[in-house]
């Protein structure tokens, strides 16, 4: 398994927020939306 860098995870750990918005947007559930 190949090593993630340290900026790769803190990059994927900053669009988390903005991510869960449009998994929201697509389901209008929270519930749902965090599921995906």
């Amino acid at each position: 398994m190949a090593a993630v860098s340290q900026s790769f995870k803190t990059e994927l750990l900053g669009a988390i927020p903005s991510l869960r918005a449009f998994a929201v947007s697509l389901t209008q559930n929270a519930d749902k939306a965090d599921d995906l």
